[in-house]
């Protein structure tokens, strides 16, 4: 497993499986295992490892920890930041145990998720950078969830800057399904918004993403190019941006428009690929069927946009 995974989730009774593995593999691993979840499941969780594992003896002997997220968090926080030197003795020497020099560690922490929840985003990044700083040496593994909510109302820099404070990303559950085509918000009648992680997964996501919100507006007939338009699009975004994206679709008088924004510097343009390329048509692809498109530098970012419309319109 990777040293520091950021796991977003969109279904809680799924998240309380995953910890229930995830603990379980540890302890079978002989590693010490901490479990640092929001107080809401404290309950849960433990009914779940009672009929799973003997949690009375890993706790005897030291090998399993179970904390509450909000009073451990009140530990070491300081006027709404986290204080490094509190965290180190009050929880970086509980999560170690006493024989870190030689026994791995494996952490579950939502911490971050409840600090990013309150608002207070600037403080989970930094919780983030000192879970790296502080553990970074050590044989250590930690995987930090966010719920998939916690997209909708954030900027797409403060997404991106915890995914690369990460080893790896791992996307919801329904990403694959389709069950999970985002983080919607709804901002207007005629205008729908998603935002997605820089993962591959999401491509196929966004794909699903516009073809239920052109079939909601009963506008089948563009369904096909507009697909390929904003698959198109998202796939620029995540491979040669490596950047989590919004996904944007509104109505426009005759047809719609298709726009993603990005954090990743530059713009796209279309080439002329060989025919032995796998790859490079993608904006000739975007420009043969919109009707109109460009691309638009923001100060933390792109947004790159196209406009379909109906034959004969």
């Amino acid at each position: 497993m990777d040293a520091h995974t950021v796991l977003y989730y969109d279904d809680d009774t799924r998240l309380l499986d995953l910890v229930g593995d995830f603990v379980g593999a540890g302890l079978d691993g002989g590693e010490r295992v901490v479990a640092i979840v929001r107080g809401s499941r404290l309950q849960p969780l433990e009914r779940l490892l009672h009929r799973r594992l003997d949690v009375a003896a890993a706790r005897d002997s030291e090998q399993f920890l179970l904390l509450d997220a909000e009073g451990t968090l009140d530990s070491f926080m300081v006027n709404g930041s986290p204080d490094l030197r509190r965290f180190a003795t009050s929880v970086a020497i509980q999560v170690t145990g006493p024989d870190s020099a030689v026994t791995p560690v494996r952490a579950f922490g939502e911490m971050v998720a409840v600090l990013w929840d309150e608002g207070n985003v600037t403080g989970a990044i930094e919780l983030e950078r000192m879970w790296n700083d502080l553990f970074n040496p050590d044989p250590f593994t930690l995987m930090c969830p966010y719920p998939m909510s916690a997209l909708a109302g954030s900027s797409l820099l403060d997404i991106d800057r915890v995914c690369h404070l990460h080893t790896a990303v791992q996307p919801p559950a329904g990403y694959a399904s389709g069950a999970t085509v985002g983080s919607v918000s709804v901002d207007r009648p005629d205008v729908r918004t998603a935002v997605f992680l820089p993962l591959v997964e999401s491509v196929p996501a966004t794909r699903g993403f516009v073809a239920n919100v052109l079939g909601s507006w009963k506008l089948t007939e563009l369904q096909w190019e507009a697909v390929l338009v904003a698959s198109e699009l998202a796939n620029n975004a995540v491979r040669h941006g490596a950047s989590p994206f919004r996904v944007l679709v509104s109505r426009t008088r005759r047809g719609i428009r298709i726009g993603i924004q990005d954090v990743a510097p530059g713009r796209p343009l279309p080439r002329s690929a060989a025919p032995h390329e796998v790859d490079g048509r993608g904006m000739t692809i975007v420009s043969a069927l919109s009707v109109d498109w460009g691309c638009e530098q923001l100060t933390d970012g792109k947004f790159t946009w196209a406009e379909l419309e109906p034959a004969g319109a």
